[in-house]
């Protein structure tokens, strides 16, 4: 996972450009919240919708 550094044994990963992540540590680098419906990315960091816009 890039944002743990730990392994992905779950049954799901997300991956985001090249890039796997564990699902619950899919957050958004400005507010913190959970990205787990969709997510965008800005100057290489995670955001939700409402920090993108």
């Amino acid at each position: 996972c890039k944002c743990c550094s730990k392994q992905i044994e779950d049954k799901f990963l997300l991956k985001i450009n090249e890039d796997c992540y564990h699902e619950t540590c899919m957050l958004c680098d400005v507010c913190g919240c959970s990205l787990n419906g969709s997510c965008f990315i800005r100057d290489n960091q995670l955001l939700c919708k409402l920090d993108y816009e």
